[in-house]
Formats: structure tokens, C-alpha cells, sequence
């Protein structure tokens, strides 16, 4: 049949994983003046239709982490994760959200020994590892990153078309870095169906696609193979498959939320039992489930719960880190110490200059108050027993000292009307209290004649 490997019948008998380094420079979901470098791809190829059955985009290298993307993805309809990037496509243009019955990679993605063995005894899928030094065995996979890669030459600022070289005297084509990385995925998966629809020169489909008139593209490859030859494809559901191969670390439960790598979340659970106010007698850890590309969600895992895991979503407080992937946020976090090292380091002088000052002014209070203690010989009583008249005393002169009419040019010393002199042998009492009593004669008067009118 020509196919490159004679072993497969049809779809699904076997998926082929690798990464590979994307030739676009990525600026931050948080920031576009903040470069973070070139992003890694994941593929999943079926090896019979040649058909790219998962993606993911990431800033994880060859390891589980970033293997577990793309496997999750591998069994996500991908109506539904094209329109999570603003894509609408129908199941026809996308129809794979299956599992294979075996999976080939790199020792480099798959080493987990748990989860490799989660992934065998919990999902059926067998795993192979490629011989070290036998790069041909994954020819396939390989040989579409670069028709993807291809794809982006056109219109993608920095894209870089050959091995990455330093030369004298060229710009840095990382400073012409424009895409974020949601906006790269949005290309990818349209890169991804165009392949998908696009017929393979090289692929010799079966005799029988020839007679029946259909095009050696992995779409119709895909299709014609699941009718003639696999039949039903194996089905996982995403929460079975993301519990068995997903990264699982240590959270902390805090009065503000369940905290992961300084982002807070909320889970029903975490809500009806009232865990947050708990905390604040005292933070413990839970362990949780994530995936390293988008960070909105976690699933907290507890075998006491009805699944053995349950959905945490970041709090609204946090909403600027939805969508964001764990590298950009220990990216962020981590620019944001240096800010503060940075910060701290350049206004320390500053920072001497005002606790010293600071150390003075008390250092002259109590100096100033010893010397009272030592000609004031009231005793406890007398002290307190003013306390009032001087709390009244001090607030009338800083009522005075703040006065938004004074700070205008008003004249707000003047207790009366300018035509009324106080009488200079009256205290200030009396002449308050005369003026009220002139204030009520006149008011009276006023009301005297207002009632002679009426009669």
C-alpha cells in the first residue's frame, strides 16, 4: 500500500507525539513589550490518514508537561476547542477527539513512570518509545511541523525560515515579536485545517479511495478509513483522560482562595464548606490537576469527592489571568520580583535618608518631654483632667490650619462680622454669648412682626 508503516489498517491504530521549537517569537498575553521567546508545538499525527489529530502551544519543552497538552486535546471535540479561540468550525472540517490504540513518542515527552502506567491500565493505549538515534521511526509527525511551519513564512513578524543563526551586524529577529501566544494558537489551528484538508502529494492512498474519486488528503484519508477499515473509534472522555495524564502538584488553601503559583481559586466544595473562612485559623495543602497552557482552571483532587476531582475556577479578582499559560504567569511573577529587588536597591538611600530623619523627630520629643517632667510637678490627676478642653483646642486649630477657605485667601480669623469689634475687656465667651443674644432678639422681632402682618 505504500504506507510508511505497514503495521497500522486504518485510523486510529496508531498516533505518533513530538515538539518541536516554532519559528516565531511570542510577546507576553500580559504585555507586548515583554519578548518571551519562541514557543514549543505539539503534534499528534494519525499514522494511517496522516490526519493531525491533537495540538497544543506552549513555552513547555520535550517533557510530560508539555506531552499532557496535546493529549488532552487529542480527545477534546475540536469544535469546541477552536471556538475557545473564536474559531466556528462544524465536526466534518475537525472530526477527531479520539484515542489510538497505540501512542509513539520520544522518551523525552513520556517518561513519567506513573503516568505513563495510568495511561496504559486506566486508558487502554499502549505507549512506544522511539530507539534512541532512529528519528526516521517518526518521520511522519516531523514532516508536519515543517508543511505547518511553512504556513507562517508569509505574514508572521520574526518568523525565521531556516535554523536559528546569530549573525554580526543583523537585527535580532526576536524584536520583531508581535503575535501573543493565543493569537499564534488562533494561526496554528488554522494551519492545522488547512493541512488537514490539503492533499499529500507523496501519500498513495488505497486503490479503492482511487476508483471512489477521493483525494489523498488526511481528511478524506480519515473518513474513508473509519467506514473501510477501523470502524468505531476508541472514545475517552476529557475529565478521564485529563485526571490520568495531567500534572499534579500542591495547592494552598487561604482565607482569599485556593492559592496555585500566586493565583487564587474557588471550587463548590471549597465554597459550601466554608473553607476559606477556616483558613484563617490555619492554611493547609490539597492537591490539584492542571494543564500548563491555560491556567483559568485547576481540578482539585480528593478521593472523598462524588469523580474523585472537582472544577476550580479563578476567582473575578484574578480575571487577568484567565487564559494565560503557567509560564507566562512564573514569567510575570518573577519580572515582578526583579521590579522589586530593583525597586528596592535604587531607593534604599532614600529609605536611610527618611528613617533617619524619623529617628531625630522622636529622639527631640522625648528630649523635649524629659525637660517638662522635670519642672512639671502635677500629679496624674491634674495631668488627665484637661484633656477634653485640649483635644477641643487642638482640633479648633487644625480645623483652622486645614481650612479650604484659607487656603483660598480668605480671611478666616474673624469670629464676627467685620463691623462688629469685640469689646477689648470681653473674653472671647462673653462675646459669643452676646452675639447669640442679639441673634435671638432680632429672630424674635422679626417673628413679632411677621405675626402683625398676619393679624
Amino acid at each position: 500500500m505504500g504506507w510508511a508503516d505497514s503495521s497500522v489498517q486504518g485510523p486510529g491504530d496508531e498516533f505518533q507525539v513530538d515538539a518541536s521549537v516554532a519559528n516565531v517569537p511570542l510577546v507576553s498575553q500580559f504585555d507586548r513589550r515583554r519578548i518571551i521567546g519562541f514557543p514549543v508545538i505539539y503534534f499528534l499525527v494519525d499514522v494511517f490518514s496522516r490526519l493531525i489529530t491533537g495540538v497544543s502551544a506552549g513555552f513547555e519543552g520535550p517533557s510530560w508537561a508539555g506531552a499532557m497538552t496535546v493529549l488532552i486535546n487529542m480527545v477534546t471535540p475540536k469544535v469546541d476547542f477552536c471556538k475557545r479561540f473564536g474559531i466556528n468550525i462544524t465536526e466534518n472540517q475537525w472530526p477527531s477527539f479520539h484515542a489510538p490504540k497505540r501512542l509513539l513518542a520520544d522518551r523525552g515527552e513520556l517518561m513519567s513512570v506513573r503516568l505513563g502506567n495510568d495511561i496504559v491500565d486506566n486508558l487502554g493505549i499502549d505507549i512506544l518509545n522511539v530507539t534512541a538515534g532512529r528519528p526516521d521511526l517518526k518521520a511522519l509527525v516531523e514532516r508536519r511541523f515543517g508543511i505547518i511551519k511553512a504556513k507562517f513564512g508569509d505574514f508572521a513578524p520574526g518568523f525565521v525560515k531556516d535554523k536559528f543563526k546569530d549573525v554580526r551586524g543583523v537585527k535580532d529577529i526576536r524584536l520583531n515579536a508581535t503575535l501573543n501566544l493565543f493569537e499564534f494558537t488562533q494561526m496554528l489551528i488554522r494551519a492545522v485545517l488547512i493541512h488537514n484538508m490539503t492533499p499529500i502529494r507523496d501519500l498513495r492512498p488505497p486503490p479503492e479511495m482511487v476508483t471512489e474519486g477521493l483525494p489523498p488528503a488526511p481528511l478524506d484519508v480519515w473518513n474513508w478509513g473509519i467506514v473501510n477499515r477501523s470502524g468505531i473509534l476508541n472514545q475517552l472522555g476529557i475529565e478521564k483522560t485529563m485526571i490520568n495524564v495531567m500534572h499534579r502538584d500542591k495547592a494552598k488553601v487561604t482565607e482569599k482562595g485556593i492559592r496555585y503559583k500566586g493565583v487564587y481559586y474557588r471550587s463548590p466544595s471549597s465554597y459550601k464548606q466554608e473553607w476559606f473562612a477556616r483558613a484563617r485559623r490555619g492554611e493547609w495543602d490539597v492537591t490539584i490537576g492542571m494543564v500548563p497552557f491555560d491556567m483559568k482552571y485547576i481540578l482539585l483532587l480528593d478521593p472523598h469527592l462524588p469523580n474523585g476531582f472537582e472544577v476550580c475556577q479563578t476567582i473575578q479578582s484574578m480575571i487577568d489571568y484567565q487564559f494565560k499559560s503557567l509560564f507566562e504567569i512564573e514569567e510575570l511573577q518573577e519580572a515582578n520580583k526583579q521590579n522589586v529587588a530593583a525597586a528596592n536597591n535604587d531607593r534604599q538611600s532614600e529609605v536611610i535618608t527618611h528613617e533617619s530623619a524619623s529617628r531625630e523627630i522622636l529622639e527631640h520629643a522625648v528630649k523635649e518631654k524629659r525637660q517638662l517632667d522635670l519642672t512639671d510637678k502635677r500629679c496624674k490627676t491634674e495631668k488627665t483632667r484637661h484633656i477634653r478642653e485640649a483635644r477641643t483646642q487642638e482640633k479648633a486649630a487644625q480645623q483652622q490650619q486645614n481650612s479650604i477657605l484659607g487656603a483660598l485667601g480668605v480671611n478666616t480669623d474673624a469670629s464676627v462680622p467685620p463691623t462688629q469689634e469685640i469689646p477689648p475687656n470681653s473674653t472671647y465667651d462673653d462675646n459669643i454669648a452676646n452675639l447669640l443674644k442679639e441673634e435671638r432678639e432680632r429672630r424674635k422681632k422679626e417673628s413679632d412682626h411677621g405675626n402683625h402682618k398676619d393679624n
